[in-house]
């Protein structure tokens, strides 16, 4: 027989999955609803409570599904210690903990991962497993290291993909040793992907064309992607190489672009090298911290002019 519990405190919420990550996300003032096969603790000496069995967190139209979901609160200064944390308190809250066989599951999308932690100060949510994944009605990503929301990256939320990660589209894939998706609202509000930063080995293809460089920028509304270092254009048996090019996916034009005092050039045979005009790629982190969550990685650190750092 399951076990009810309603904590009156914005632990989970919809800045929606669509970031990927934001399933565990603050912010919407609703109750949130606990469920579990094997009962809920609250261990006032840890300062956690702990759900265990099929565990079920259900806020509005976003839920996480978990083995064990832990929360773990500090107490206020101004809150006798027989007090819940959930009386007046949702702040108190710092961290959330799912594992085991976690799914998140938000409206048109799903995240599937063996370990997800939220921590409620730095608005930061981090999925880490073996098929670690993120589905939506459009798109597939899946990444080897961990799939991370940030709520406020430098004033926009952003999704990162770390190690082998792999977004598939409509026929088309993206493949890099990291994503950065950075998300801007659209006209009716709501958060979209306008941009993603790729970097290191970065590949991408349709049935038409194949191209990889070392980093690239794609804008999503345009369809255009911007690559730079070792670029290698691929059409049938055409090939280009070249130090930066664009890709435009929705016309099927590719072209090498001009570096700074430099030449473009075109051949059939690879033979590309040179250096990267982009930023390098930011260092993956990561370490176990108190309540066995683990941090995300180093801060995605991605031109915030593309355009004109790319030339």
């Amino acid at each position: 027989m399951k076990v009810v519990l309603v904590w009156v405190v914005c632990l989970l919420a919809a800045p929606a999955l669509a970031q990927s990550l934001g399933g565990l996300a603050t912010g919407s003032g609703e109750p949130l609803e606990i469920f579990a096969d094997d009962g809920i603790e609250w261990l006032r000496s840890e300062r956690k409570y702990v759900a265990r069995g099929n565990a079920l967190a259900r806020q509005g139209d976003t839920e996480v599904a978990a083995d064990v979901l832990t929360a773990f609160y500090r107490n206020s200064e101004d809150r006798p210690e027989t007090e819940t944390p959930t009386q007046g308190g949702g702040g108190d809250i710092y961290r959330i903990l799912a594992e085991g066989n976690v799914v998140i599951t938000a409206p048109n999308q799903t995240a599937y991962a063996d370990r997800g932690v939220y921590f409620v100060e730095e608005q930061i949510a981090v999925l880490r497993g073996g098929d670690l994944r993120l589905e939506t009605a459009e798109e597939t990503v899946t990444a080897r290291d961990s799939l991370e929301y940030w709520e406020n990256y430098e004033g926009n939320p952003i999704a990162v993909a770390r190690g082998d990660a792999t977004v598939v589209t409509d026929g088309r894939q993206l493949e890099a040793d990291e994503l950065v998706a950075t998300l801007q609202p659209n006209e009716e509000g709501r958060n979209e992907i306008s941009q993603i930063d790729a970097f290191g080995d970065v590949e991408i293809s349709s049935p038409e064309e194949y191209a990889r460089g070392d980093q690239a920028v794609y804008y999503v509304k345009e369809e255009v992607a911007i690559l730079a270092g070792n670029v290698r254009i691929t059409q049938g048996e055409t090939q280009l190489n070249g130090q930066r090019a664009e890709v435009n996916l929705a016309s099927g034009v590719s072209r090498l672009l001009p570096t700074v005092g430099g030449r473009v050039e075109g051949i059939l045979t690879p033979r590309g090298t040179g250096g990267s005009a982009l930023p390098s790629r930011p260092e993956a982190g990561g370490e176990a911290v108190e309540g066995g969550g683990d941090t995300p990685g180093g801060a995605p650190a991605f031109p915030s002019e593309r355009e004109e750092r790319a030339q």
